[in-house]
């Protein structure tokens, strides 16, 4: 259900808060190194997650195929 984790692939901000969302936004630009640490993070949980292979294998053994 969750993709982002606060500080580890992104950051998160409460919804509808704008100063947080400037914040955030400041902090990225403020911090490129921890920019690409988030997105190299972000890319691992994407392909831990939601890589088609285990993704079809979970639908298929759901299935009993």
């Amino acid at each position: 259900r969750q993709t982002v984790e606060n500080n580890k692939n992104g950051l998160l901000v409460p919804i509808k808060n704008v100063d947080a969302l400037i914040n955030a936004m400041q902090f990225m630009i403020d911090h490129p190194k921890m920019v690409q640490e988030m997105a190299a993070a972000g890319r691992k949980i994407a392909e831990d997650l939601f890589d088609v292979n285990k993704v079809n294998d979970v639908i298929c053994q759901t299935m009993k195929i």
